[in-house]
Parts: structure tokens; sequence; C-alpha cells
């Protein structure tokens, strides 16, 4: 099809190597300052400078300067839904952890206050968490039998004498094991374990029976919350927030994705009213099924009724307002209603004892006095602390980029780990155990169209007031309605599977790391899955480097244009000139595979030694040109078996290495072109480059290879190297019309 002379474009400029580049067009090279002159630079003050740096400091200055009014409704809604999470969250979070109910209340009132005053994400609501839970319950568990083997000498538990109102709750419902175990004695007397044989029960234990246990594992879960808090506040000052660059969107997907099956799994006994006790280690999620599908006979029909009847409404809410979600000025608290309604319904009716339906039943009230936390067992959780700081940054940057995604907000990663830190260090003095975002919270939050981080001052007025006075509302709230809306919340996070068709087509890295992330945290746990997901990452871009792709360049012959010869129509090469394109940094891992794609596509210089034993001129006849010879090879009346190589070689004359994609080189990527550019050298084929960047430029310049290479074979760009080709370097010109059109320019 013949072009229209308005879609044609006149490019004129002048012919540039390298040297005549950099004559034209001078480089300017930036003013070193020391390190005491950049020092003395930034000691300066100003209303402006001094005002950043307190917003920095405290974010929560600069929402309150610049929110608007507008914003107050989906606030106040948002935070009244995300307390009712809150409060079943943190109760059934405290017992998962084997620590008491009012532990999970605490945990989820001061680390909200403190994110308000020193977090950016408006998608965060710190407090409880079900991975961290877990987490606690091992480390006490372990301490507490430490202390039972008398490891700790001397420590006592009347050192962390925290005391608790009066009016807090004195029993609470945790599971009990029946078990046969060796005495401490006899453990150390034979160092070693006998098997524990658990049967599964339920009943209400009352704490006085064992409240110095209750008081060391509070205490031992305070103490990892101020550990962990100490590791993610080092984080922070040390601007370690570049870390989240390198999780990848495929890592961030999978692992949220995983997150969002661990907790639902944790809600579906819940909302079938049976009880488990909770598994830990590498593949208990596949425990927790067992044990789930061998107790299934045990479930209680009304709470899966109202957890089936929650199910469908809220998902049906959802998919409703997807559709008409522009008309809605401010959203429906949809959740917060159907909470209501269960409370109103559960009381009235007596759902509890007509229907055998579990509810929250009694919510601890009262508040704990301050104490410092003792870490005379700090030494013995160090490394505890530290994956539960990594994989509290992991969660929360997972679940806020996985919420924000479509969203234009900004988040200061290094302010964020700041605010972590001290989330966990200041909420240590008010019985707090290790916390993090939950992404049913967050993703409700997204849902509820929260825009800045108000709706936690909505969250902690409601948790104070439940926790003083309001307790006994909450009380008859069913649980079954609670899981239910827990998974609800999350089928944003179901809904990432899709992405998978995606993540095939666009890049297979993309898409094996989405499904390693998954299936290890799956099959393994969260923080298998969190290591396999970000070491695959980095492998990923290895190996990418290691098979990066070679080809080379053809032109058309229409106009001046170059392609992949191999994928387009009316492109051709030219026997003399072959131009070689690498899709990936020239460094140690793959110098050699560069060089064997090159010679892939290029004919190697060592070929060459065999075209010079082709019979000459004069023992052929009478040809004019190699390609007739090639085409037609008859020696002394014989006709021999043509060999493409070595044709191809024959003619080949010069060797242009196209470093559009090569962003930077190293010493070992040096010396393969320094290699490459002997070899050719040694067979009279004379090697060019062009698209050089200057940091490709200036590394060739100080690993001292234009002391052997001529800098004036380095070109602007392929048509720069052919026109210095057609007019200087050649013997016999070439006659295509590309060159002949841009040397008439």
């Amino acid at each position: 099809m013949l072009m229209d002379e308005t879609d044609q474009i006149s490019l004129k400029r002048r012919f540039y190597s390298t040297e005549k580049l950099d004559e034209t067009y001078r480089r300017v090279n930036p003013q070193r300052r020391s390190f005491l002159q950049n020092f003395k630079s930034q000691c300066y003050c100003s209303n402006k400078r001094a005002w950043n740096i307190l917003t920095t400091v405290l974010p929560f200055l600069k929402f309150s300067v610049e929110y608007k009014v507008s914003n107050i409704v989906c606030d106040i809604i948002s935070g009244l839904t995300v307390t009712m999470l809150h409060i079943a969250q943190g109760i059934s979070f405290a017992m998962l952890a084997g620590l008491k109910p009012q532990y999970g209340l605490y945990t989820s009132i001061f680390p909200v206050a403190i994110y308000f005053i020193f977090g950016t994400s408006q998608h965060i609501s710190f407090g409880s968490n079900a991975v961290l839970a877990i987490l606690t319950r091992n480390v006490i568990q372990r301490e507490v039998e430490l202390q039972r083997e008398g490891y700790y000498l001397n420590t006592t538990t009347s050192v962390y004498a925290r005391q608790f109102p009066i009016n807090a709750s004195e029993d609470y419902m945790s599971f009990t094991t029946e078990s046969t175990m060796i005495s401490s004695g006899a453990m150390t007397a034979n160092m070693s374990y006998q098997p524990v044989n658990y049967t599964t029960t339920a009943k209400r234990v009352p704490t006085t029976d064992n409240d110095d246990n209750s008081r060391l594992k509070g205490e031992i879960g305070v103490i990892a919350c101020m550990l962990t808090g100490i590791w993610l506040t080092g984080f922070g000052i040390l601007r370690l927030g570049w870390i989240s660059k390198y999780l990848s969107t495929s890592f961030i997907g999978g692992f949220t994705t995983a997150l969002a099956i661990h907790i639902s799994s944790l809600e579906i006994p819940t909302m079938l009213g049976i009880q488990i006790l909770p598994r830990f280690g590498a593949g208990r999620l596949v425990y927790l099924y067992v044990d789930l599908f061998t107790e299934i006979k045990m479930t209680i029909l009304g709470d899966f009724t109202i957890a089936l009847v929650t199910l469908v409404i809220i998902l049906t809410y959802r998919i409703i307002t997807s559709k008409y979600k522009i008309h809605l000025k401010f959203p429906i608290p949809f959740e917060l209603l159907m909470v209501a309604i269960g409370i109103v319904a559960c009381y009235f009716v007596k759902l509890e004892s007509n229907y055998d339906i579990t509810v929250l039943d009694e919510v601890p009230v009262g508040f704990p006095i301050p104490s410092v936390p003792t870490l005379q067992r700090s030494s013995n959780m160090i490394s505890d602390s530290l994956i539960m700081a990594l994989l509290i940054f992991i969660i929360c940057v997972s679940t806020a980029r996985t919420a924000g995604e479509k969203e234009k907000q900004y988040t200061d990663y290094n302010q964020e780990l700041i605010a972590y830190g001290l989330c966990h260090v200041f909420s240590s003095f008010f019985s707090c155990f290790p916390q993090a975002t939950s992404p049913p919270r967050t993703m409700t939050l997204k849902h509820l169209r929260a825009k800045t981080t108000f709706h936690a001052i909505v969250t902690v007025i409601i948790m104070v007031l439940a926790i003083l006075w309001m307790g006994r509302v909450f009380e008859s709230l069913p649980v079954a309605m609670i899981g239910a809306i827990v998974v609800a919340s999350m089928i944003d996070l179901f809904a990432q599977f899709s992405k998978l068709p995606k993540y095939w087509k666009v890049n297979r890295f993309d898409f094996f790391t989405w499904m390693i992330t998954f299936l290890v945290s799956i099959f393994a746990d969260l923080d298998y899955g969190s290591v396999a997901g970000v070491v695959f990452s980095f492998l990923s871009v290895v190996i990418q480097h290691q098979i990066a792709k070679g080809r080379t360049i053809g032109f058309s012959d229409k106009e001046s244009v170059t392609f992949d010869e191999k994928r387009r129509i009316h492109v051709k090469e030219f026997p003399s000139v072959k131009v070689f394109m690498f899709d990936a940094p020239i460094i140690f891992a793959n110098a050699e595979i560069f060089k064997d794609k090159l010679y892939r596509h290029v004919p190697k210089p060592q070929i060459k030694t065999e075209a010079a034993r082709l019979p000459s001129n004069d023992s052929v006849g009478s040809r004019t040109n190699e390609s007739d010879y090639c085409d037609n090879l008859n020696v002394n009346g014989q006709m021999h078996v043509k060999n493409d190589k070595i044709c191809s070689v024959a003619k080949l004359k010069h060797v242009v290495i196209d470093c559009e994609k090569v962003n930077y080189v190293d010493i070992s990527g040096v010396d393969v072109l320094t290699e490459v550019i002997e070899e050719f050298k040694e067979v009279e084929i004379n090697v060019y480059f062009v698209n050089c960047s200057t940091r490709v430029i200036d590394a060739l310049k100080a690993a001292g290879l234009f002391t052997t290479f001529p800098k004036d074979h380095i070109f602007y760009d392929v048509f720069d190297a052919l026109f210095a080709i057609d007019n200087s370097f050649l013997g016999t010109p070439l006659k295509i019309s590309t060159v002949e059109e841009i040397t008439k320019l």
C-alpha cells in the first residue's frame, strides 16, 4: 500500500560518530561537591523546610491541614465498620496467640492510634493479625517450655507483675488438651521428649487457676512486640524502605492471595461452628483442612445458615454496587448494617439458646496499667522478632499496594517502617503483642472509600467506649457472621487468580513468581512463601539475563527503517554487513552467552580460514564476484558441495553491534567484546558499535578498549555506521537504496 505524503516525515541531521557528536554537543560534567559541602548545603532553615520535615515525621499534620470536609462521611463509615472487625478479630486472634482476649482488644486500640499519628496509608488499619498471632504463639510455647525446664533460673513472672483491672474478664474461651507428657525432671534426665497425644475439646477455663502462667505468656508476647518494634524502627532510621521496590507485582499478587486463603481458612471453622485446635509450622493449612473434614459432622446448622446468608447477601451487594458505584455519592456501610441486624436478632429472638448459635459472648472490659516490658528473655527472641518484623513489612506493603493499585496515593515506606516500629514499641507498654494490618480490614477500607487515616480516630473512640462501657452490646454478635464478613471482604484478593493468564502472556517469569510464592505459602507457610517468592524474583532477573535474546537487524527495502529481519515482510539483509542486537547488559553472568548468540547469528571468524582455502579466481576461470562463485562452485571441471557458512563469511566485511538494549557493561563484558573485536580483526572484518549510551562508552574507555580499538568506529545509530562504511571504510561501496537516500540528505 502506498503511503500518503501526509504520513511521511523527513529528518535531516549530520552524520555522527562518537567523536563528532562529542565535538558538536560537548559533554558538561557536573561539579562534584565533597561530603562536607553537601552537608553544609543542607544546613539551612526556612518555614517551608521546617514544615516539610515536621509533616514527614508527623504525617497526620499534613492530612489535617489538607483535609476535605467531603471526605468525612467515608472516613466515619469506614471507621465504624472496621471497628466491628477489630473487636471480633482482636478477641479471636489473641486466643489464637495463646493469650487472654483482652490482649487482642488492647492490640486493636493503641497501634491504631499510633499509626494515625505516624502512618501514611489510608488503607492500613494496624492491629491484630492472624499470621502474627500464630508466630507469637510459637514463641510463647517455646519460652514457656524453657521456663518449665528451668532455662530461665533468674527470671520470675513476678518481675512482670502486669495488673489487670478488677472488672476485666476472669475467664475466657480457650482450647485445652488432654495429654500425656513426661515431667520436666524426667525430660532433663532422659534428654528427650515423649510424644504428646491430643484430644480436641473446648470449654471455659477460669484464668485464676493459671494466673502466673497467663502472666508469663503475656510477658513473652509483650517482649516480642517490643523487639519487633526495635527492628522495624531501626529499618526506618536506616532508610531501608527501598526494599519495597524489590517486591514485584507478581510476588505481591501470589503472596496476598495466599494470605487471603490462610485467613479465610481460619474463619471457616467459625462459620461452621466447629472448634479445632490451631496448627503450627510448615503445612499447617493442609492439616487444618484435614482436621476440618474430620470434624465436619460437628457442624452447627444455625451457625452455617447465618454465615451462608451473610456471605450471599454481602457478595450480592458487592456485585450490584460495582455496577452502580459511580452513582453513589458515599458508600453504604452494608457490613455494619448486617452486624447491627445480627446483634438485634440474637438479643431479642434468643438465637443462642433457641438455635444453638455461637455468639461473641463476654467482651472483656477495662484498661491495663502501663508498665515497662522486661527484656530478660530478649536474647532468645531476637531472631524470632526479626522474622516477624520482615513479615510485617511484607504483609503491610503487599496489602497496601494491592488496595491502592488503582488509586493515586503516595506511600513513604521509610516513614511506614518507622510508624510500624513505633506502633510496636509504644503499644508494648500497654499489654499488646506483635501486630500488623489485616487484609480483611484493609480491603474493607478500600470498598468503603476511606480517603485519609482519619478513619482511625473513629475506630479508637469506639474501641475505647467498647472496653469501658459498651462491651456488653457486642456480646450477642454471632461469630459466624463476622467470619462471613471477613471472607467476603477478601473477594478482591481471590479475584487475583484472573490475572494469571495475563502474567503468562506478558512474561512467564512473572507467572512462575506468582505461582511459586502462592504454592509455597499455601502448602508450607507464609514465611516460607515470602522467602521463596523473593528469592525466585531475584533469580528470574539473573535467568532472564542468561537467556537474553540476540538477533540480526534487517533493512526495509522501501524506506530508512530497520527491523528484526525474521519478523517482518519487505525486510532484507545485506551480505557484506551484519547488524547484531543483544537484549541485555553484557556482564559477567552473560558475557559468554553474548558471544555465543553473536556467533549464532553472525558467522564465526574461524570459518574465514576455510573460505581462504577455496580455489582462486585463476583456477576456477572467469568469475566476476564471490556471489557467482558461491552460487556455482565448479573447480577443475568438478562440482563441489557449496558450504553456506563459508560463502556467508566470504561475503562478510563488516559487523555492527547495536547496543541500544545494552544499558551497561562490566569488566567481563569488556573482555568478551575485546575478544570478539580481535577475532574479527584477524580475518579482516571490521567491527562497529552503534547506539551506545554514555554509561557504556565511559565503561569502555575506563577499561582501556580505545587503546586498541578506534573510537571513530562508534556511531550514533545504525545509519551513521552504514554512511561511514559506504563512504570511507568499504573497499567496494554498498549499492543499497537506504544508504543512497541518507547520503543525499
